[in-house]
């Protein structure tokens, strides 16, 4: 619909210039003055018609101050004068212009959507008589697709194929190939890098990452920023107190000025009506927004809302999650309490518990037992109840089992002080053994929490793992407070408390008990590899991979795009602010005044677009 509506503004120009050059021709010939005044009349209708009924329908819906009715009454006050030429050419200009700021708008937003939706068209169905490509709506839950080298996954689904290297760079942004192996999630956006593998789908196209990420930003777009808001707000007020001014300047010279012309005075208040239109800033600063926002997305940092850019540039505090947002998340089974044999009964029941959670311990557990080659359990499960932040019950064999943190496992067993992850096992509440588990701290985490330092905003760490653990790695990332095994509440307490007088504040998660926090901050950031579903929709920023260093980013991209929105505001206000000046005093024309707006709105359009391509890499 958009396009089609830039195309009728274009007809509208052509068929108003053809109309005014037949009346310019026709008083050129000499035509009686009234013919000629009806030949301007009919011109102006083709070239304002638009202007005009926009101006009537607002005044009806109570907008009586806006760019049509100053458009609308300026050029009937030149036409009162009986300055025609110069009413229809200032339409025939607006209409241009708004032809030249909506085409430069639509293609700015059509070069930021192309550069975020990769999603692919097509997909290779593995069926009976072999692969067929098939358009990638067509592809159901439960479909096999080959992915041969260099494809680029439609759907999210699970690697059945033994293993292959994938790039992961579209969705992470990390430029490192990983290894997946069979079993494994693939996202869609993932690229194969080895052999053909087979991948069956596990969510429709609607709800693969890529399509949730490019619908996301999309929607994102649509949110006002405080600042824009505040334009808005004050652009009410600002049109029409430059309204009533331009009265005053039409009224005032009346009762000083020895030989008032109505004439000339009425001439520079429509000239003053004209360029005070706020178009300018209603436009360039959604768009700037629109920038800052694609620009964040092609450097992989998913922001929900305009407002968080705006959070960002003033944050005062952030805090972290520790496992798998400041650590790797992919901790290893460094020892057990016990030196249980592969023959000893309670290793699959170990492995049957451990396989039924997604937590990254319960993970390192099941690998380090299958690597082991321990079966599962005879007996299933039952009565499976899965606590956040505590771990995992459930009945085997007449028994109650729980795998999670040792307070929770076993209420009178005193965990251990060794700087490790403790999961401890119990069997009827009672403690029967102890896994501990290492997860090395990311690579740019050091370098991320020494910048934010010297940027003098406050860093502090909430963990639901054991103090000694948690307390090590903030002494380690130097920390100004540190604390562990908070229940999901207790976090959110923390985070209250220590937040009070330090606002915008930001938090950085990615489990399930991070979703509270992350919600409560101005500006939640999930770690969306691998945070929870409830984690990613409860955030307000989502870094897809694993990098730390893109909250950095985020930063450096939320500043610039306040520095151009800023810069845009200045443009604009100084070139008006010149012209009305000038229109006052009689030394500016309406032509000048439409040329003058037209071409501050073009210039902060170009602006806007700068933000998009600017280079958002870490310094």
């Amino acid at each position: 619909m958009f396009v089609p509506y830039i195309k009728q503004r274009l007809h509208r120009v052509l068929l108003g210039a053809s109309a005014f050059a037949i009346a310019l021709i026709a008083v050129w010939w000499g035509v009686d003055g009234s013919i000629a005044f009806y030949i301007y009349l009919l011109s102006y209708i083709i070239a304002g018609h638009f202007v005009i009924f926009k101006a009537l329908q607002h005044i009806i819906r109570g907008q009586v101050f806006d760019e049509f009715s100053l458009m609308a009454i300026a050029t009937l006050a030149a036409f009162f004068i009986e300055e025609y030429p110069e009413a229809i050419t200032v339409m025939l200009l607006y209409e241009l212009g708004e032809y030249f700021q909506h085409q430069s708008v639509h293609r700015a937003r059509d070069r930021i959507r192309s550069m975020l939706d990769q999603r692919p068209e097509e997909a290779r169905i593995l069926k009976p008589t072999g692969a067929i490509v098939e358009n990638a709506e067509n592809v159901k839950l439960g479909d096999i697709l080959i992915l041969n080298r260099g494809e680029r996954l439609s759907h999210d689904g699970v690697l059945i194929s033994s293993s292959s290297a994938i790039n992961t760079a579209k969705i992470t942004g990390e430029s490192e190939i990983r290894t997946f192996r069979s079993g494994d999630d693939l996202l869609s956006g993932f690229i194969n890098e080895g052999a053909p593998l087979k991948v069956k789908v596990t969510k429709e196209l609607k709800d693969s990452t890529l399509s949730r990420l490019f619908t996301l930003t999309q929607e994102a777009q649509a949110q006002k920023a405080p600042t824009e808001l505040f334009f808005r707000k004050f652009a009410k007020v600002y049109t029409p107190a430059v309204a009533l001014l331009a009265v005053l300047i039409f009224v005032i010279p009346y009762f000083f000025v020895d030989q008032y012309e109505y004439q000339v005075w009425l001439y520079r208040a429509a000239v003053f009506l004209v360029i005070s239109c706020p178009c300018a800033l209603v436009l360039s600063i959604p768009l700037t927004y629109f920038a800052g926002i694609g620009a964040a997305s092609r450097s992989h940092i998913l922001v929900k809302g305009a407002q968080f850019l705006d959070f960002m540039t003033q944050l005062q505090s952030i805090g972290f999650d520790k496992t798998g947002t400041l650590t790797k998340g992919e901790p290893s089974l460094s020892h057990m309490s016990e030196n249980l044999s592969s023959e000893d009964p309670l290793m699959p029941i170990l492995l049957t518990l451990s396989g039924v959670s997604h937590h990254p311990a319960s993970r390192a557990i099941n690998d380090y037992l299958k690597q082991k080659n321990i079966d599962s359990a005879d007996e299933e499960l039952s009565h499976i109840l899965e606590e956040p932040g505590m771990g995992i019950e459930a009945q085997l064999s007449d028994h109650t089992y729980r795998l999670g943190r040792p307070e929770w496992v076993d209420k009178s067993y005193e965990a251990t002080e060794l700087p490790y992850t403790e999961v401890a096992l119990s069997k009827d509440r009672a403690h029967i053994l102890s896994i501990f588990l290492s997860d090395p701290i990311k690579p740019d985490a050091r370098e991320t929490l020494s910048k934010l330092k010297d940027q003098n905003i406050f860093r502090f760490l909430l963990s639901g793992d054991r103090k000694t653990v948690v307390e090590e790695v903030g002494s380690n990332l130097g920390l100004h407070e540190v604390f562990g095994e908070l229940h999901p509440k207790d976090k959110l307490n923390y985070f209250d408390k220590l937040t009070a007088d330090r606002h915008p504040a930001a938090f950085v998660g990615d489990g399930l008990n991070d979703s509270a926090v992350l919600a409560k901050a101005e500006v939640g950031i999930a770690m969306g590899n691998t945070g929870s579903d409830l984690s990613i929709e409860s955030a307000d920023v989502i870094l897809p991979g694993s990098q730390l260093s893109k909250i950095l980013d985020l930063i450096r991209i939320s500043k610039y795009t306040r520095f151009i929105l800023w810069q845009n505001i200045a443009l604009v206000f100084a070139v008006k602010l010149a012209v009305l000046f000038l229109g006052a005093l009689g030394y500016a024309s309406l032509w000048a005044a439409i040329l003058a707006d037209v071409g501050v709105c073009l210039l902060a359009v170009a602006n806007a677009s700068r933000v998009l391509y600017k280079n958002q890499s870490s310094d």
